[in-house]
């Protein structure tokens, strides 16, 4: 028997719909899993090209290379720059940057070092300009130094001066200097760049004009120093000279040193003295006519410290303009002679300024070695041809040694004005880190004074040809009873010039001394006793030459000897203050 099962057209059409899906189905999967590869192929690249990007960031972030830059006037100021790479991997340069800074426009340059300097291995230098020779013209640059991962180093080139890598400054000391006596020079040199340069020292001889002031030399400290970058170093000669009164004597030179196999050249630092007799003194008529700057005169301690108690500090800024001139900032800053101890002679954290009247009350020490007063929103207002005197009580600060001791400390005052910024240097104190006596000289209101509230160091409206009455104060501030300043020190006063009935007290604490010459009366008191936390005074009289407009006088009122104490050495006493005296017509002056 047989069977026969016959499909409907209604199953055939359910069969071919069955084929159909599973074919469309199919289609689509094929074109999911296709989107889905694409998808993570791309993901793959995206964390691929984010794996090399992080990894170059990495490897900028350890990327640590210094250069320094050099030109050789020997060849035509050809221009060698030197790469040392400090980092972990080695280093391309992929090209160096020149940028004319002496045109208005500030034209750059291109260059790319040759493929055999450009690589440089961890830990090793390159010169990345071997094979690229480049000569510059004598002008002022900007160069930067790129490597292929985008670092980039900038320094400055100064071909002009070829202070490429060492500053030089030179100083005087003092600044005037009486005849048959020393002048101090001492040359700061500072390693700029960012190498170490070796071998570096002044040029000898120094140039003198007129060399025939100088009547004998010694050098102190010449010999040469290698240098690592921001250190310092001094070198100084004692000159004595001898020549007319009035002569201006000159003084130049410059530092050498080694940098990369090359001779560098510093820039040529200078200062000059003047020779005057030895009781000379100074006469400033401040007028339109001979000056357009501020004037700055200074009161220093000698010796400063250590101590908890405080010494005193003074800048005496004077406006010799016909308009007001307005006073924002006044710095005293203390330069030594070996910075790399970090010795502190203000103590940023300790110095904790008091301010003596009238300067108003905004002293500060921002920074290590750094005395200012400060105020920019409430500038203080000096009248035209008159002075202000700035003056703080402070703290010593330390010397890096606990036994050590500074025979010179070189001070620099500034003023930030309206007439612009100026500075003075050629001032000095001295420090003793095992502790001494705290030496000053100054003016007071009442005789044998240390209150703040007595002392002065400028005098305002003194009439013409009107007797005036000083009290010149020699004091210890020092509380402490073994330091003293010694028997027989001396107490000097260079009464202005052409100031006459110079005249004073007899004293039991002085020998009392007077000379005067031409029209230059000089004042001496050694002491009969030791001055121990505490002041001693000569007072004097004396009246100041009739005037037709108002002038200023200088009284230099200065002290010699020595600070003793039972244990230690005796240490050079040395204080200066520089007093301010304003005299105004009187017309009953004849």
């Amino acid at each position: 028997m047989r069977f026969f099962i016959f499909a409907s057209n209604k199953d055939k059409k359910r069969g071919i719909s069955s084929v159909v899906g599973g074919l469309f189905f199919l289609v689509l999967m094929t074109s999911g899993f296709t989107v889905y590869f694409f998808a993570l192929e791309n993901q793959s690249l995206m964390i691929d090209t984010q794996q090399i990007i992080a990894d170059m960031e990495i490897k900028k972030i350890h990327e640590k290379f210094i250069f320094s830059a050099t030109s050789d006037p020997a060849d035509n100021n050809r221009l060698h720059i030197q790469v040392k790479n400090q980092g972990q991997h080695s280093i391309e340069i992929a090209n160096v940057w020149l940028v004319n800074k002496t045109d208005i426009n500030q034209p750059a340059a291109k260059y790319e070092p040759s493929y055999q300097d450009a690589f440089i291995p961890s830990g090793n230098e390159g010169k990345i300009l071997e094979n690229t020779p480049l000569y510059l013209t004598p002008e002022l640059y900007d160069i930067k130094v790129i490597s292929t991962l985008g670092t980039i180093r900038t320094a400055e080139l100064d071909v002009v001066n070829g202070n490429n890598n060492l500053r030089v400054e030179l100083y005087a000391i003092p600044p005037n200097v009486p005849i048959g006596e020393n002048v101090t020079i001492a040359m700061h040199v500072t390693n700029a760049g960012t190498s170490t340069v070796e071998n570096v020292a002044p040029f000898l001889p120094l140039t003198i004009t007129p060399l025939s002031a100088v009547i004998s030399f010694t050098e102190i400290s010449t010999s040469s120093v290698d240098l690592n970058p921001s250190q310092s170093a001094f070198f100084t000669w004692h000159y004595t000279l001898g020549g007319i009164v009035g002569t201006k004597v000159d003084f130049s030179n410059y530092a050498t040193g080694t940098l990369s196999s090359l001779t560098i050249q510093s820039n040529t630092g200078s200062d000059s003295v003047r020779m005057k007799d030895s009781l000379e003194g100074e006469l400033i008529v401040l007028n339109q006519d001979l000056l357009s700057r501020p004037e700055i005169f200074m009161i220093t301690p000698s010796p400063f410290g250590v101590d908890d108690d405080m010494a005193l500090w003074g800048v005496n800024v004077v406006n010799p303009t016909p308009i007001n001139m307005n006073v924002s900032k006044v710095t005293i800053s203390a330069i030594t002679t070996r910075p790399q101890k970090q010795d502190k002679i203000f103590d940023e954290d300790f110095c904790n300024p008091i301010t003596v009247s009238p300067t108003p009350n905004s002293w500060t020490c921002p920074a290590q070695n750094q005395l200012m007063w400060k105020d920019i929103d409430n500038p203080l207002k000096i009248p035209p041809y008159s002075v202000f005197p700035f003056l703080a009580k402070t703290n010593p600060g330390f010397l890096a040694g606990n036994f050590d001791d500074l025979e010179t400390v070189l001070i620099q005052a500034d003023v930030f004005t309206t007439l612009g910024a100026f500075g003075k240097t050629g001032y000095g104190t001295s420090m003793d880190n095992k502790g001494n006596a705290l030496v000053n000289v100054y003016l007071s209101t009442v005789p044998d004074s240390t209150l703040i509230t007595d002392i002065y160091s400028t005098k305002l409206g003194i009439l013409a040809g009107t007797p005036q009455i000083f009290h010149a104060t020699l004091t210890d501030f020092d509380s402490e009873s073994s330091y003293k300043i010694a028997l027989g020190a001396k107490l000097i006063i260079n009464v202005p010039k052409d100031w006459s009935n110079v005249s004073y007290t007899p004293d039991a604490d002085f020998d009392i001394t007077k000379q005067t010459v031409l029209t230059q009366t000089q004042i001496v008191g050694e002491t009969k006793f030791q001055i121990q936390s505490g002041g001693k005074s000569i007072t004097f009289t004396a009246t100041p030459p009739c005037v037709e407009n108002t002038q200023m006088f200088v009284m230099y009122i200065l002290a010699s000897g020595k600070a003793i104490h039972p244990t230690e050495n005796d240490f050079a006493i040395g204080p200066l203050a520089e007093i301010i005296l304003q005299v105004v017509p009187n017309g009953s002056c004849s």
